[in-house]
């Protein structure tokens, strides 16, 4: 029995180690773009919340907390 076109194109595809590097390379780009949050360093808390009175000012001011 023949092979599959398929499959020859995959033995072909794995024998081309730039193709293998960079599939890997987009797979590992998925998994860091669906994983990433959770490896993010910045754990501070409302680390999103807006100030609105330091948004509103001018250059150069500098906000005392």
């Amino acid at each position: 029995m023949k092979d599959s076109p398929n499959k020859k194109a995959w033995q072909r595809f794995k024998r081309n180690r730039p193709g293998i590097f960079g599939l890997f390379m987009i797979g590992f780009s998925i998994i860091l773009a669906l994983f990433g949050y959770l490896i993010t360093s910045d754990k501070t808390p409302n680390a999103n919340d807006q100030i609105n009175e330091i948004r509103d000012a001018d250059l150069g001011f500098l906000p005392y907390y």
